[in-house]
Order: C-alpha cells, then sequence, then structure tokens
C-alpha cells in the first residue's frame, strides 16, 4: 500500500504490477525480493478489501503485446494508505500478518 501511495503522490495514478515491484525494492523496508505471484496475490487481496481497483488495458506499445493489467488505489485505499507506519511490516503493503 505505501509503494502504490508513493506511485499515486508522484502523479502515477494508474500502475502495473513491474512498475510496483519497482517502486517496492526502493523502499528501505523492503528486505526481499517478492515473486510477481506473489505481489499479485496481495493485490487481488486489497481489491476484494475494496482498497485498489484493476482493469485490463490493451497494450498501446505497439508491439502487439497482450493486455496488461492495471491498478490503482481507490479512496478508501489512499485513506488507509495515509495510515500506515512509517515502516511497514509483514508483506510490504503496510499489513502485518495479524491484520490478514
Amino acid at each position: 500500500m505505501a509503494a502504490a501511495l508513493a506511485l499515486h503522490q508522484s502523479g502515477t495514478k494508474e500502475f502495473h504490477g513491474y512498475l510496483l515491484a519497482g517502486q517496492l525494492k526502493k523502499q528501505p523496508s523492503t528486505q526481499r525480493v517478492m515473486a510477481y505471484s506473489t505481489l499479485y496475490r496481495c493485490l487481488d487481496r486489497l481489491q476484494e478489501r475494496g482498497l485498489v481497483q484493476s482493469w485490463w488495458a490493451p497494450d498501446n506499445t505497439g508491439s502487439g503485446g497482450p493486455p496488461r493489467r492495471l491498478f490503482s488505489l481507490t479512496d478508501k485505499g489512499r485513506a488507509a494508505a495515509k495510515e500506515l507506519p512509517a515502516t511497514p511490516d509483514g508483506d510490504g503493503f503496510g499489513w502485518k500478518p495479524s491484520e490478514g
């Protein structure tokens, strides 16, 4: 969540998993590399809680690639992210394991 909020505050309102993974690597609190499958499972859980929304967007690079899944924080997600501690625990999104 903190990484998504950082992207949002820097003007990136929509992001894909690879961009979010890059933002996570920049955070000093992230001590391990997260597998993309783990990252997307976390994003799915955040979406179930109404904190992010996602949609499929066509590849606009002209390479004929597959659609990309894009994400953005919801109003509820932005409010929750602002309440996170300065150094997130748990999965790097600010969710402690005890919070589900």
